[in-house]
C-alpha cells in the first residue's frame, strides 16, 4: 500500500511538474506582429549563362502576401553576397512592373506592384554583367514596400561553369520567343 501511494504521490509530481513547465515555455496566443508577414523566395538558384560578351544571371524572386492588407512594391535592390555587399541592380516604379507577373490576376490590373492580402507576384529578373566582370558567389535582395523593408538572406550562385549560348539562327532578324517578350534581336544574341 506504500509503494502505491509513494508511486501515485511521484506521478502527481511529474503530472504537476510538467504542467507547470508547459505553461511557463508556452508561446502566447496573441496573434503575431501582421506589420509585414511577407514570403519572399527564390525556388531555383540562379545559375550564371555566358552570352553577348557578358555573363548573366536569369532568376524568379517570389513574393507571397499574407498579411490582410495590400501591400505595395515601391523599391528592390539586388546585392552581392559578398563583404562589401554592393548594389548590382536596382528597380523602382515602372522597371518593377514590367518585370511583374501576377500568376491568377487578371491582366488588367490598375497596379501590378500592389499586391492584395493571400495573393503572390512574381519578379523576373536578369543580372548582366559586363566582359570578364566575376559573377558574385552569393546575392541577397532588399524589397522596399509603401511601409517597410525587408533584406533576404544572402543565397548561393550556382557555382558551375556558365553556360553559352549562341545565337539560334544566322542571318537577318529573329525573335527569342521564350525568353522575355518584346525583345526582338538581330545578329547579336538576345540578352
Amino acid at each position: 500500500m506504500r509503494i502505491r501511494r509513494r508511486v501515485l504521490a511521484l506521478w502527481i509530481v511529474s503530472l504537476a511538474t510538467s504542467v507547470a513547465f508547459a505553461q511557463s515555455s508556452a508561446v502566447p496566443t496573441k496573434a503575431p506582429d501582421s506589420s509585414l508577414p511577407v514570403e519572399i523566395v527564390v525556388p531555383v538558384a540562379p545559375i550564371a549563362v555566358r552570352g553577348a560578351g557578358a555573363s548573366h544571371l536569369f532568376y524568379e524572386l517570389h513574393l507571397t502576401n499574407f498579411r490582410a492588407t495590400p501591400l505595395e512594391m515601391t523599391n528592390l535592390e539586388v546585392h552581392a553576397g559578398d563583404n562589401d555587399g554592393r548594389l548590382l541592380e536596382g528597380y523602382s516604379g515602372q522597371e518593377i512592373s514590367d518585370r511583374l507577373v501576377r500568376p491568377g490576376a487578371p491582366r488588367d490590373l490598375p497596379d501590378k506592384r500592389v499586391l492584395g492580402a493571400g495573393l503572390r507576384a512574381i519578379v523576373m529578373l536578369h543580372l548582366r554583367f559586363e566582359g570578364t566582370r566575376p559573377v558574385p558567389s552569393r546575392i541577397w535582395h532588399r524589397v522596399t514596400f509603401a511601409d517597410s523593408s525587408v533584406d533576404t538572406r544572402p543565397m548561393i550562385v550556382a557555382a558551375q561553369r556558365p553556360l553559352v549560348i549562341d545565337p539560334p539562327l544566322r542571318g537577318g532578324d529573329w525573335l527569342a520567343a521564350n525568353g522575355r517578350p518584346t525583345i526582338r534581336c538581330t545578329d547579336a544574341p538576345c540578352c
